[in-house]
């Protein structure tokens, strides 16, 4: 199923490229028309845009497991209401248990919204805040040239 699924929601085969996250017309022949590749996006429930492939989360790589330190990650599910056709997407973040020698009992999976509601609670250290906002401006600079005086 899973090759047949790729196929059916790669927009390649309509003539479709994608490149720095943006569609491009492509030269090579298509085997179906963009017409035809909608069609069967509608069918999957996609509303004619198939799904990014690379997803940005709010909190991976920033947090770790309070049990066993590993770093928490996440995932997107999606739940198709049949009776709707509506689509729920659904983040969940949970520990990577990359430590083999450690056993962590966390939960595999918890809500975004519950993880937004701990991580309001932390503190952040005024050190920490210094060195974001010098990061930031250094970037800022990199990226546009000039100092804006909104940063300073």
């Amino acid at each position: 199923r899973s090759g047949i699924y790729r196929i059916f929601t790669n927009p390649f085969y309509a003539g479709v490229l994608n490149y720095d996250g943006q569609e491009h017309q492509g030269s090579h022949e298509r085997m179906v028309t963009l017409e035809e590749f909608d069609q069967v996006q509608m069918l999957l429930g996609r509303k004619g845009k198939p799904r990014p492939k690379k997803h940005h989360f709010a909190f991976t790589g920033l947090i770790r497991c309070a049990e066993c330190g590993c770093l928490i990650t996440a995932v997107e599910k999606h739940k198709h209401i049949k009776s709707t056709g509506q689509i729920n997407s659904y983040t969940y973040y949970y520990c990577t248990r990359k430590k083999k020698q450690v056993d962590c009992s966390q939960k595999k999976v918890t809500k975004e919204e519950d993880l937004e509601k701990q991580c309001q609670s932390l503190e952040i250290l005024n050190h920490f805040l210094v060195s974001v906002k010098e990061r930031l401006i250094n970037d800022f600079v990199k990226f546009n040239g000039v100092l804006s005086p909104v940063l300073v």
